[in-house]
């Protein structure tokens, strides 16, 4: 797993034309308040072209997030974490603390990826539904 964000900045501050955003960023990895700072950092310094792509990271990644010192729950407490994220997002651009530069703001729900082909998702979400 690499840092995508300063990689997302360098691209966003080098092209004022190409979408830029995150495939599928485990958010179990993220605390949900990190995501939604670094979503609306991402969103302005591109100029509305971030997309936020969510999931609940690979069964496999339990090393990955030894590393990172952050807990690695099952694969149903991975899923309910990307709705916590999923939430923060919303939360910060509905209290007004960051006006999205696009409509609707820039989270897109992912969730259920690398948990073994599962589509299990946090509830009111849909594979593809912009917040």
């Amino acid at each position: 797993m690499q840092a995508s964000v300063p990689a997302l900045a360098a691209v966003a501050a080098s092209s004022s034309r190409l979408r830029i955003g995150t495939f599928v960023l485990a958010a179990p990895m993220h605390s949900p308040g990190r995501i939604a700072w670094e979503t609306a950092t991402l969103d302005q310094l591109s100029e509305g072209r971030f997309e936020l792509g969510l999931g609940a990271g690979r069964g496999d990644a339990g090393g990955t997030a030894e590393l990172l010192g952050v807990p690695f729950g099952s694969a149903g407490e991975r899923v309910r974490q990307v709705g916590e994220a999923i939430q923060a997002v919303r939360k910060l651009f509905a209290d007004g603390t960051f006006t999205p530069v696009q409509h609707p703001a820039p989270a897109r729900s992912r969730s259920g990826c690398g948990i073994s082909g599962s589509t299990r998702r946090p509830r009111g979400t849909t594979r593809t539904s912009r917040c």
